[in-house]
């Protein structure tokens, strides 16, 4: 029987980086864990919903 979580059939390999100010960091994550999120997966979520690209 397999372990661990199944595999996804597209995977995300590319990344993004940017610099933000200490406080501006605290903020996001601050709305992020407010929505149960992690700080990436609100940035992405809020990225995609901008581009049409909603789930």
């Amino acid at each position: 029987m397999p372990v661990g979580r199944p595999k996804k059939s597209v995977t995300a390999s590319a990344r993004c980086e940017f610099r933000v100010e200490p406080e501006r960091k605290l903020i996001y994550e601050a709305r992020a864990e407010s929505q149960e999120l992690k700080l990436s997966a609100w940035l992405k979520a809020l990225a995609d919903k901008d581009c049409g690209l909603e789930e």
